[in-house]
This record gives structure tokens, sequence and C-alpha cells, in this order.
């Protein structure tokens, strides 16, 4: 399993508890920091491979994004993509 799967499937299992909304935004937010962490140590703190990672990640929301659902799901989906494109934008690409 693939760090991008394994993240859309903790997403899953997030959306599928009975936790209110709120709570369940700052799940997704753990759990992104978390994944940052980890592609950080994985990726030896190399902040493009970093950035690309994050935008193989959010590119694969985007997809999900196509198909039509008014869940809970959708709901987390759409916040982890505005929490990653928020990262993306306060580390912009190396010069």
């Amino acid at each position: 399993m693939t760090q991008t799967e394994d993240f859309l499937g903790t997403l899953h299992v997030i959306a599928a508890s009975d936790s209110p909304i709120e709570r369940q935004k700052d799940a997704v937010q753990e759990v992104l920091a978390r994944f940052i962490r980890d592609a950080q140590q994985t990726l030896g703190g190399n902040q493009e491979r970093i950035r690309s990672w994050l935008e193989g990640v959010k590119h694969e929301l985007n997809k999900q994004a196509l198909v039509p659902r008014a869940d809970r799901f959708a709901d987390l989906r759409d916040h982890a993509r505005a929490l990653m494109a928020e990262r993306l934008r306060d580390h912009p690409p190396a010069a």
C-alpha cells in the first residue's frame, strides 16, 4: 500500500466514525501532519520530494472529487485538499 492509499484509507476510516465533523476535521489535520512528518523522514527532508508527494496526494483527492458524493468522506476529502493547498502555498518550490 502506498502512502497515498494509506492516507485515503485513513480518511475513509475517520469519515466512518460517529465523531462530530469538527472533531473529524481536526483528525484529518493531525493525520496529514503525521504523514508529512513521515514523508520528511522517509525522504530525508528533501522539500522538493515532499512537495511532489503532497501534490500527488492532492491530485488523487482531486480525482476523487470528480465522483459526485454528498457524504462525510466528501467533506473530509475537501478539507484535506484545502489543508494541502495551504501547505503547498506556504512552502513554494525552491527557485
